[in-house]
């Protein structure tokens, strides 16, 4: 019997596409199945659905996950998408025997791509100065503008956690010359924070 992978998820939010792309996969490993549980289900409804599935994709419903999983004997793995699994209670679904994996830090580098990208558009009021361009009333008069133009340069910039796509965030930063300070919930010793 080929093995089923439930992706619990609600029911939208672009399941279908993540489904399809799934079953490619399962296509070319072989020997697993996947289908998809609607989270907005009543519990008793979501164990039924879910049968004997050793394994979970997480998109979200995170809140009963271990009610449901104490009342999935087989379950082994819980697998979520994000880059870490700290808004999931881990030690509850361990105590039941079942293990829980990120995508370890597997998007980290375009994420903090992403958000100096964001930074930089603020900064530089890019949205703004699109708009301007696509409505055809650029006349140029931004330089003139001394609150206009901003610089990363010299600027204090604060992250929220130094994992793997903050110290990311932090480390490309640096490059750009900016004061970073941080907050996480973890301590880090000074060689990890030499490194960020």
């Amino acid at each position: 019997m080929v093995p089923t992978v439930v992706f619990l998820a609600p029911q939208g939010s672009g399941v279908a596409d993540r489904l399809r792309h799934l079953e490619q996969l399962a296509q070319t490993v072989g020997q697993v199945h996947f289908s998809h549980v609607d989270d907005g289900l009543p519990l008793e409804q979501i164990v039924a659905a879910c049968g004997d599935t050793r394994a979970i994709l997480l998109g979200s419903a995170a809140a009963q996950i271990v009610p449901l999983a104490a009342l999935l004997p087989q379950l082994k793995l819980v697998q979520v998408f994000s880059a870490g699994s700290d808004w999931l209670d881990v030690a509850g679904l361990a105590a039941l025997g079942v293990r829980v994996a990120d995508n370890n830090g597997a998007n980290a580098v375009p994420v903090a791509e992403h958000a100096i990208a964001l930074m930089l558009s603020l900064c530089r009021h890019l949205d703004a100065l699109s708009a301007s361009l696509r409505n055809g009333d650029w006349h140029g008069d931004y330089r003139q503008r001394s609150d206009v133009f901003h610089t990363l340069a010299g600027k204090r910039v604060g992250i929220v956690g130094l994992g793997r796509i903050g110290s990311r965030v932090a480390r490309r930063l640096a490059a750009w010359e900016c004061e970073r300070v941080f907050f996480d919930i973890r301590s880090f010793d000074d060689q990890y924070l030499q490194t960020c």
